[in-house]
């Protein structure tokens, strides 16, 4: 039986069953019906989102206008938070699709119109994470919140995949010595894993270790050890039974298995704040080109062997992991550079990280790869810099 046949024998059965006829036409009616129905909604959406994006250009504009003519600095900083947040808001709409519509046949009834805006997921941006590897992840501890964030780096802004409830130290302050119940504030790197079966069970699933203190803690006087991620004992609850820590971070055992597969040891950075601020796209590429163009300066100078235009990018309080201040340091560069005609200095997989805070320090991590007349090494290096007077400068240097 060839195909015309079948849609001519198909045809006479339903002729001989009205009823099953009159269902199957009412539901193509009703489909066609419901996808039109959405199709003008979606069109009428359109129409409304451009009518907001419009309003809120304008509004922008306007304001930006006013702030010119203003002299009052806190009148200006108030318009300037204003912007920001209108900033922020015409990024976030712009750079994803608000509305979501296609002809489905499976739709029987209209769903209407909704918003998708990309308030979690891909291209949010934080002012803790402002650059890192893509497709690396991040961990974001929330002291006030009690949450751990499984952060992904993506091309434009990063990825919240996942959100754990956590335990910290029950003295919420930033820790400044060894017994004060505390979980530090920092950028921190897991540098180690230690499996469950080397560890007592008060640590349940496993351990993962902080590289608390760092070389910035040692230079503003924190001191103390031990500071881990990791699991609980498996007869207690994670927030009941085990309500705080010893100034650690802990998570269910459960979680911490899932973590440790996305953890990296020597790469995964932990960053622990109060608060987890986002910021608009224009600030997080602001600040992220700043620190990469001093970067890129700081290498220069380095290759260049000029001691001097290398040590003027490093603060007076410099120290580093060595113990050297910063005319020690520059004795050892200056020595080093007449001592060699050719210095290569290779940067790659940068991440550039704060805790969020104001005035805060940033810390920028990246492998290098460091050859000269005499010697050549590689290694993890981190720089503590921090912007003072509108000028970027070294205060703290060391590697892993």
């Amino acid at each position: 039986m060839n195909f015309p046949q079948k849609i001519l024998l198909l045809i006479n059965t339903l002729s001989k069953h009205r009823f099953l006829l009159i269902i199957l036409l009412g539901i193509v009616v009703l489909l066609i019906f419901s996808n039109i129905t959405q199709y003008f909604l979606y069109k009428r959406g359109e129409a409304v989102r451009q009518e907001m994006l419009n309003t809120f250009t304008n509004t922008s504009a306007e304001i930006a206008s006013l702030r010119a003519s203003i002299t009052d600095p806190l009148e200006t900083q108030k318009l300037l938070k204003i912007e920001e947040h209108l900033q922020a808001r015409l990024d976030n709409w712009n750079s994803s699709p608000i509305f979501d519509w296609k002809w489905d046949w499976k739709r029987l009834f209209p769903k209407g119109v909704f918003f998708t805006t990309k308030d979690e997921g891909i291209s949010k941006h934080f002012s803790a994470l402002v650059h890192g590897v893509v497709g690396e992840y991040a961990l974001v501890v929330e002291k006030e919140t009690s949450k751990l964030h499984l952060f992904q780096f993506q091309e434009h802004g990063t990825s919240l995949l996942k959100t754990f409830p956590c335990v910290v130290g029950k003295n919420k302050q930033d820790k400044q010595q060894e017994g004060d119940m505390a979980t530090p504030v920092g950028v921190y790197f897991l540098i180690s894993h230690i499996p469950e079966k080397n560890l007592p069970e008060i640590y349940g699933a496993g351990a993962f270790v902080l590289n608390y203190p760092s070389l910035f803690d040692y230079k503003i006087g924190k001191n103390g050890y031990g500071i881990w991620l990791h699991g609980h004992p498996r007869d207690q609850k994670l927030g009941e039974d085990k309500t705080s820590t010893n100034g650690c971070v802990v998570v269910s055992n459960e979680n911490l298995l899932e973590l440790a597969k996305k953890i990296e040891v020597m790469q995964t950075p932990i960053i622990i704040t109060e608060h987890l601020s986002p910021v608009n796209a224009t600030t997080a590429n602001n600040t992220k080109k700043e620190i990469e163009e001093f970067i890129d300066t700081w290498h220069q100078a380095w290759e260049s062997r000029d001691t001097n235009k290398f040590i003027n990018l490093y603060a007076p309080s410099y120290i580093n992991n060595q113990g050297l201040n910063l005319q020690q340091f520059k004795t050892q560069k200056a020595r080093i550079a007449a001592s060699n005609r050719n210095i290569a200095v290779g940067i790659s997989d940068i991440f550039i990280l704060t805790t969020g805070r104001e005035n805060d320090i940033f810390v920028v991590k990246f492998k290098q790869s460091y050859s000269s007349d005499r010697f050549s090494s590689s290694s993890n290096k981190l720089l503590y810099i921090r912007k003072t007077g509108g000028i970027w400068k070294v205060v703290g240097e060391s590697v892993y």
